[in-house]
Order: C-alpha cells, then sequence, then structure tokens
C-alpha cells in the first residue's frame, strides 16, 4: 500500500510538473477509479461469505453494530489497544497538517539556487512534494515490512512506542520554537515529522497483530470497524483542541500537546501491559 502510495506521489508529480496546474491531478485520477470499480465489481461471490438468503436490514446492521461495539469496550484489552491506536492516530492525523508546510519550507531553501529556481511556483512545489511524499512512503513502507522486528521491543512493560511520540513532540517544539534563531532549526522539526511516519507504521502492524491475541479472529472485520470509530474520535476530541493551541501557541504548543498526550498515553499503555502479564488475568483469559 504504502509503495503504491510512493510511485502515486511521483506520477502526481510529473503530471502537475508537465501540465502546469495541480487541478489536472483529479481528472487523471477519474480513469484509475472507474477501473478499480470494474475490479471491484468482478469480485467472486465466495467472496462475499456464507449467504444466509436473509434480505438486508438497516435496523438490524444498526444493533449489530452496537452489539458488537459494546462488546468490545467491554474487553478490557480490546479497549486499551483501542485507546492507544486513536491517540496516536489523533496526534498522526492532526498534527500532520500543521508539519506538511515545513517540509515545503526546508526543500524550497534548498532550491532557491541551481535549475529549479528558474521554474515557476507551480512546478517547484510540485517537484518539492513529489519527492517528499515519495520518501516519506518509502520510509513508511521499509517500516511497514520490519515492523516485525521490533515486536520484542514494543512487548516490554516499558512504552516504547509513546516514549518515540514524546521525541517527536520535543523535535517539534524545540525545533520550531528556534526557527530563526538557530540555523537548521526548522529541519529539527521536519525531523520530527519523519520519526512520526516511521512509527505510525511499525506501530500498526504490531497492533493488528495485538488485536488477535486478545479477540477472537472470527469478528475481525467488526473489531477493525469499532477500532475506527475510536479513532474518529480521537481525531474529533484531538482537532479543535490542537487548532485552539495553535492559534494561540504556535507550532511549540502543538509539540508540548504532543509530549504530553503521549505521556499520558504511555502511562495507559504500562498499566495495560502489567495486567495482561498478571497471573489473575493469565487465569481469566484461559478460562474465558
Amino acid at each position: 500500500s504504502k509503495i503504491g502510495s510512493a510511485w502515486s506521489s511521483l506520477l502526481s508529480g510529473i503530471l502537475v510538473f508537465l501540465t502546469g496546474a495541480f487541478s489536472n491531478t483529479f481528472l487523471f485520477a477519474i480513469p484509475p477509479a472507474l477501473l478499480n470499480m470494474i475490479n471491484v465489481g468482478s469480485y467472486p461471490t465466495r467472496l462475499e461469505g456464507e449467504h444466509t438468503g436473509k434480505k438486508f436490514s438497516p435496523r438490524e446492521a444498526v444493533a449489530t453494530m452496537a452489539r458488537e461495539t459494546l462488546a468490545c469496550v467491554r474487553n478490557s484489552g480490546l479497549r486499551g489497544l483501542f485507546v492507544e491506536s486513536a491517540a496516536l492516530q489523533a496526534t498522526g492525523k492532526v498534527v500532520k497538517d500543521y508539519l506538511q508546510p515545513l517540509i515545503v519550507v526546508v526543500l524550497a531553501t534548498w532550491t532557491m539556487s541551481g535549475p529549479l529556481a528558474t521554474l515557476d511556483a507551480t512546478r517547484r512545489s510540485a517537484f518539492l512534494l513529489a519527492l517528499a511524499y515519495f520518501m516519506l512512503n518509502l520510509i513508511a513502507a521499509w517500516a511497514s515490512r520490519h515492523s516485525h522486528r521490533f515486536d520484542a521491543i514494543e512487548r516490554r512493560s516499558f512504552p516504547w512506542l509513546w516514549a518515540c511520540v514524546v521525541m517527536v513532540g520535543v523535535l517539534l517544539a524545540g525545533g520550531s520554537a528556534l526557527r530563526g534563531i538557530l540555523p537548521g532549526a526548522t529541519g529539527v522539526a521536519v525531523l520530527g515529522f519523519f520519526l512520526l511516519v516511521l512509527v505510525e507504521n511499525i506501530w500498526r502492524p504490531l497492533f493488528l497483530d495485538r488485536l488477535d491475541e486478545v479477540a477472537d479472529s472470527t469478528y475481525g472485520a467488526a473489531i477493525l470497524s469499532v477500532e475506527a470509530q475510536f479513532g474518529s474520535l480521537g481525531i474529533m476530541i484531538c482537532a479543535p483542541i490542537i487548532g485552539i493551541i495553535a492559534d494561540h501557541a504556535g507550532l511549540p504548543g502543538i509539540g508540548v500537546f504532543v509530549v504530553a498526550m503521549a505521556v499520558t498515553t504511555g502511562i495507559l499503555c504500562t498499566r495495560r501491559k502489567r495486567a495482561q502479564a498478571s497471573p489473575n488475568h493469565a487465569r481469566q483469559q484461559t478460562t474465558g
């Protein structure tokens, strides 16, 4: 998926560079979207699962989803994982919107002289963004591919994942606060952005592995649906908070918020792991 996104970013940049307009990328996206609709329509019926002969009922679907959501929330192991996932999703998806302009700023300083300096703003931006997101997605692909190497580290009681997110907040707060004062400070903040992408993509495969350990994989689709709801809720809560902080304290304030969220979630994560490691919890899981 990430490798596909990397090539997509590069191809989009080439299209904008050749046409001189960002709007054309939306038009070029229509043909592959239509082809994918045909692809999905050609799936064999056996992928739909067992057919019961019942007609679809919106009321039954809502009732089933509510019942499965409650069951997931009552499971302490799942609940803890959902909270971690929601916190990381909120941090990543909301904070990235404020960090992305920094990438353009850093890359733009490297192109103030040389061949790119003669290009118009649109083509120069296309080149910079394509290069940046190509590299980011390659980093994400590498992290996902090698996430199993971090399995033993993540299982330890010390929350290494959230220690890395704390570092993201420190780099963001320190780098953005020292912009214009210390040479290369903006690059430090951008380094935090890259570290955040790395952590997100190391965590996601490990998270899916943890779900299989604490829940019945037969209900995987329902569990992931509930997890997506938690993620959306986390984003919905954090987005206005981070927006207010950005208005009053700028990027340094956002960095401090990331540190505070990471420390809080890390403490909860440590408690969850210790509880799961206790003999009583192990006996309860075995009995269940």
